[in-house]
């Protein structure tokens, strides 16, 4: 008896439970729970979730979908204004770099970099150490990227040769096929040439007395 598959609904649901009970757990260990902070991978996961519910081509989902993380981050990074939550841009500039495009991974690292310029903290580190995430994320996304792109240019050059085999193949067994009909028309001329001539030969020896009786000597 074949079990049936968990309902997409029921998974949803168990994912929210499990969150929300991390959640209870976290803030009983701490005094003064920041629930911003909870809330914010909340957004991005919820945000990202209503996004994959989008039915189109693969461009447009992964468009939105990115589209929709990177405004998730900027709101929670405006938001709580915690350097925690500045962690986030390096997931954001992987997913836009490997969903979508290396170029784009540049763009959503730019933005990030302009609003940490733009909203510093008072933290120890500084801006700096983000920016320097982010822009270590932008080189992780290269080089991903990069290997995916090579493996890709190499399966495409390995179909293109096996398309060039298959068309020389197809040629070929053309080419065995006209000589094999060739070979059977030249079969059966030789064959009726060989009946012919065992016709013809028959009727010479049928004649042979003939011509041998109408002979004067």
């Amino acid at each position: 008896m074949r079990c049936k598959p968990p309902s997409p609904l029921l998974g949803r649901l168990s994912l929210l439970v499990g969150y929300v009970a991390c959640i209870l757990v976290m803030s009983a260990h701490e005094p003064e729970p920041r629930w911003e902070l909870y809330l914010a991978p909340a957004l991005v996961a919820i945000a990202g979730g209503c996004a994959l519910r989008y039915r189109g081509s693969y461009r447009s989902r992964a468009a939105l979908y990115v589209a929709v993380i990177v405004g998730a981050v900027v709101a929670a990074d405006l938001a709580t204004r915690r350097p925690e939550m500045r962690i986030l841009y390096c997931f954001a500039v992987l997913l836009a770099g490997t969903l979508l495009h290396v170029h784009l991974a540049v763009v959503v690292a730019g933005l990030a970099t302009g609003i940490i310029l733009m909203r510093p903290l008072n933290d120890a580190a500084g801006p700096g150490l983000h920016i320097a995430l982010i822009w270590a994320s932008v080189g992780l996304t290269w080089s991903i990227v990069g290997r995916i792109a090579l493996l890709l240019a190499r399966s495409e050059a390995d179909e293109q040769r096996a398309w060039q085999s298959a068309r020389e193949a197809r040629r070929s067994r053309g080419e065995l096929r006209s000589v094999v009909r060739s070979l059977e028309e030249a079969m059966y001329r030789i064959e009726r040439m060989n009946s012919e001539l065992l016709v013809a030969r028959r009727d010479a020896e049928v004649a042979r007395p003939t011509k041998r009786a109408l002979r004067p000597w």
